[in-house]
């Protein structure tokens, strides 16, 4: 891989844009596991200009914006989207927008729920 990268300098650059939106993603849902929902919709926005195909950027602002009291559904008809050919990891994504583990102490709520949205 480190000699088709020096012959193809493109080919590095768009490896290196690919980890930034996946540690974006990540920077994101640390910001709505603290409570700062906004923060992580611009993060998973950021995330989603540096790779359109990164479902869990989607689906993660998805739940955030329905924290946010926001319309979340053209992100998870993306995430869906893009996950239609691997069903496991539409299942996941799917069963983490249902259950939304952060959803509730990021709303400020005392104590979280603990059954699943529907």
């Amino acid at each position: 891989v480190g000699a088709l990268q020096k012959r193809n300098p493109l080919l590095h650059q768009c490896q290196a844009t690919m980890e930034d939106a996946k540690a974006l993603t990540r920077r994101g849902w640390e910001h709505l596991c603290q409570g700062r929902r906004h923060e992580a919709i611009e993060d998973f926005s950021r995330a989603i200009e540096l790779d359109p195909n990164l479902a869990e950027a989607y689906n993660n602002r998805s739940i955030a914006r329905r924290i946010a009291d926001e319309d979340a559904a053209e992100d998870e008809d993306w995430a869906d989207a893009l996950t239609m050919h691997d069903l496991e990891a539409q299942m996941r994504l799917r069963q983490q927008r249902k259950w939304m583990c952060i959803g509730y102490s990021a709303r400020g709520e005392p104590e979280g729920e603990k059954h699943a949205t529907d």
